[in-house]
């Protein structure tokens, strides 16, 4: 069972996942998923990021870009 602090913990995970500070867990469940919706939720981290990519990039070196991209952001918690 989830404590209260877990839970907050959880959602703040979930909002910087969905808004440009996406943890390595989110991206690898995307990389794992692999499909069209999970290639265009990479991509608009990447848009959300300001990650230049090329879109016929394969998931795995989108996926290092942003992570390069984080990496390099004070606000990021991966």
């Amino acid at each position: 069972m989830l404590k209260p602090n877990d839970k907050k913990i959880g959602d703040m995970e979930n909002w910087r996942n969905e808004h440009g500070h996406p943890s390595f867990r989110f991206l690898q469940a995307l990389a794992d998923d692999g499909g069209p919706k999970a290639l265009e939720k990479l991509r608009s981290i990447a848009n959300d990021l300001d990650v230049s990519y090329d879109v016929n990039s394969p998931i795995e070196e989108l996926i290092g870009l942003i992570r390069s991209a984080t990496r390099n952001d004070p606000n990021t918690t991966t």
